[in-house]
């Protein structure tokens, strides 16, 4: 198959304030209408462009992690490493503010001057699933945070990006 997909960028990471641990996420002029419902919130994905990786990344299907532990090289789709075929992003972030077109954003692991893709509201419990993927070592079964509508794992902070298995 050598289909070919267009994507279209609607925005693009900014740095939010030195030492804030936020980040703006600013939508250009033409998507700005899309945005409506955005402000009320709290919780958003930003999938994004990771534009600094290289050819050769891309190409490689076998990465050795970068917290190796030992283990040696692993299949890129079993990794959270950027160096992947297609270099998409996806972060869910904590929405700090709405301001016309610029979002500011808790979380992003982004970095300034990469094209923003989409943006899709958290919705719990759907996007958080029940339990972890199996080499967490999790049964499975929902525990209170999933079962409250929360990430498990994160039941002070439910949908920050700090969980591998969904988007952090």
């Amino acid at each position: 198959m050598d289909a070919r997909i267009d994507v279209r960028p609607i925005g693009v990471v900014e740095s939010g304030p030195p030492g804030s641990g936020l980040s703006l996420v600013r939508i250009f002029p033409e998507y700005s209408e899309a945005l409506d419902g955005v402000a009320s919130m709290d919780r958003l994905w930003v999938i994004y462009w990771m534009d600094r990786i290289t050819e050769a990344e891309r190409a490689a299907l076998r990465v050795r992690p970068k917290h190796d532990g030992g283990r040696g090289l692993s299949g890129a789709f079993a990794l959270r490493t950027p160096a992947r075929p297609n270099p998409f992003g996806l972060t869910c972030v904590e929405l700090a503010a709405c301001d016309g077109p610029v979002l500011t954003v808790r979380g992003l692991d982004a970095l300034p001057g990469s094209p923003v893709l989409d943006i899709k509201p958290f919705r719990p419990p759907g996007d958080c699933g029940h339990g972890r993927d199996r080499s967490s070592g999790h049964d499975g079964k929902p525990d209170s945070a999933a079962s409250a509508g929360q990430r498990p794992g994160l039941a002070q902070d439910p949908g920050l990006a700090s969980d591998p298995a969904h988007g952090g």
